[in-house]
This record gives C-alpha cells, sequence and structure tokens, in this order.
C-alpha cells in the first residue's frame, strides 16, 4: 500500500474509532432509559436485530467471499461478545450509574492489548502500555470503591459489568482476522445477526407477557436511538478494526466515559460524585500519555482540512 494511502487510512480510522467510543458513551444512558419500561431480552433482541437490518444494503452492495474458518470464528466472536456479553452488561447497568459503567470497562484496553500480543502476534507497545496502566489506575479508584458502600446490588452490577467487558476484549480478539480479510458492512451485519439470534429465540418464547404499551413513548425513542448508535458505532470499529493493530483500538475507548458522563448528566440526571472525578482525571492523563501522536496529527489533519 502507498505511503500516501496509509496516512488516509490512519486518518481516517482514528476519526471512525473515535467516532464510534463516543456513540458507545452515549448509548449507555440511551440503554438506561429504554430498560426502565422495555424487558431487557426484548429491547436488546429489536435493537441489534433493527441495526442489522440498517446496515444490511451496505453489506449487500459491498458483499466479499468469505473462508469457512471465517464463518466459524465470526460465529464463536458473536456469542461470546453479543450472546453473553450484551446480556450481562445490560443487567449490570440496572445497578451501576451509566457514568460509572463506562469507568469500570476502561480496563479492557489493558487486557486487549496483552491478549493481542499473545494471540494475534502484534508487537508490544511500552507507550501505550504505560498510558492504559495510567488510565486504569483511575478506573480501579471506582472499582475498589462502590458508589454506594454495603449496596449488594451495585457489586453485583460491578462484576457484571467487569465480565461483559471481558467478553467484548475476547470477541474483538477473535474477529480480527475475520475483518481484516472481510468488509465491515459485512462484519458488522452478520456479527449482529448471530449473536442476537440465541436472544431473540428466547424473547419469542416469551413474548406473550410483552406489554408494549408499557414501553412509553420514552421506551420507543430509547429503542429508536439504540438501533442508529449500535448501526452507525460498530461499523466505525470494525472499519478501525480493519485497518490497525488491535491493541491500538483499545486505548479509544477512554473517549467514552466522557461521552458518557455528557448524556446522563443531561438525560438521567446522574451527577458524578468525587471518587469519579478522581479517576476521570487520572484517565485523561493515561489518554495525553499513550496518545501524544496522535494527538499531533489530529492537530495536522486540522491543518490540512480546515
Amino acid at each position: 500500500m502507498p505511503k500516501s494511502k496509509n496516512k488516509k487510512y490512519t486518518v481516517y480510522t482514528f476519526l471512525a474509532l473515535l467516532a464510534a467510543e463516543a456513540i458507545w458513551g452515549m448509548n449507555i444512558s440511551f440503554i438506561k432509559l429504554g430498560l426502565r419500561t422495555v424487558p431487557l431480552p426484548f429491547f436488546l433482541s429489536i435493537t441489534l436485530i433493527g441495526a442489522a437490518v440498517l446496515i444490511s444494503p451496505f453489506a449487500k452492495r459491498y458483499w466479499q467471499p468469505m473462508r469457512k474458518r471465517d464463518y466459524a470464528l465470526l460465529t464463536i466472536g458473536s456469542l461470546i461478545s453479543i450472546t453473553l456479553g450484551n446480556v450481562v452488561l445490560l443487567m449490570g447497568l440496572r445497578y451501576v450509574l451509566a457514568f460509572g459503567a463506562s469507568i469500570i470497562g476502561l480496563f479492557k484496553p489493558l487486557i486487549l492489548l496483552l491478549l493481542s500480543v499473545q494471540f494475534l502476534k502484534e508487537h508490544f507497545g511500552w507507550r501505550t502500555f504505560w498510558g492504559i496502566l495510567i488510565a486504569f489506575a483511575g478506573a480501579a479508584v471506582i472499582i475498589l470503591q462502590p458508589w454506594q458502600s454495603g449496596s449488594s446490588n451495585q457489586s453485583l452490577g460491578i462484576l457484571l459489568i467487569i465480565l461483559a467487558a471481558l467478553c467484548d476484549v475476547i470477541g474483538t480478539v477473535i474477529l480480527k482476522p475475520v475483518v481484516s480479510r472481510s468488509n465491515s458492512y459485512q462484519v458488522t451485519t452478520m456479527h449482529l445477526l448471530i449473536g442476537t439470534a440465541p436472544i431473540a429465540v428466547y424473547t419469542m418464547f416469551h413474548s406473550a407477557s410483552i406489554n408494549f404499551k408499557d414501553f412509553g413513548r420514552a421506551g420507543w425513542i430509547a429503542i429508536s436511538l439504540n438501533i442508529i448508535a449500535i448501526a452507525f458505532a460498530n461499523v466505525l470499529f470494525y472499519f478501525g478494526l480493519k485497518y490497525r493493530k488491535a491493541q491500538n483500538t483499545g486505548i479509544f475507548q477512554y473517549i467514552n466515559p466522557v461521552a458518557a458522563l455528557i448524556t446522563a448528566w443531561l438525560i438521567l440526571n446522574e451527577v458524578p460524585n468525587e471518587r469519579l472525578v478522581i479517576g476521570s482525571v487520572l484517565i485523561v492523563s493515561g489518554i495525553y500519555f499513550a496518545e501524544r501522536d496522535a494527538i499531533r496529527k489530529l492537530k495536522l489533519i486540522k491543518i490540512k482540512f480546515p
């Protein structure tokens, strides 16, 4: 690939991953809003399938042949990251603040870095490693001390979100070889459909007990916003993952709590306490340390594209 094209994809993937994590951070508040009135299995099924349907025309247009091994990896990765990961995430969000859930998930880049080196044979990035450790310290400030001490429900919520984060990291490592050989629209559509299938089957057997009138206007708005957010965020993320090392995608997750904080404050009236603020300061420090080069490149991008 020509050097100029490499620079172009560096710019595009940087912006794509930045936008993907911002959308995912905002979506945490939309999820919590929807779960107030919409049953978890139905909410998860309708939003993920809706996002897949929204992307499917682009997947069909840019479809590429895939190996049998890629189909197998895609199935395993989807079942781990979506079927298991999203179920425990949504269960955990019932017990913790939206911004707190976003912060807790920030240990994922460290695990992703280690797994990428071990299983994908990527070169170990020391600057990324130390930046992640600094940000991880901020997450630990919150993980080690629940917002309301003595609350067993919040402790359970934290453990569930940690499990969801592990599922997400493992899924990313499994899907990296697949997306590198395929189209991001194609991988995203199949990923969402395969991962949602078991949840959708469960929802169908329990649909008789669902009263759609109970969803209310807020519930349907939350479903619509989730469909749009999931579609855009997943396509942007897999586009970035296609052209970057897996370990280099994790650092962008540090934009997640910023977006989550803003939307949770505006939509859910969740005001962060002192521990969340301390953790956020450490996280910002980690971002700056690990992404100094990217910040300089971003300044150059602004000059090039005023």
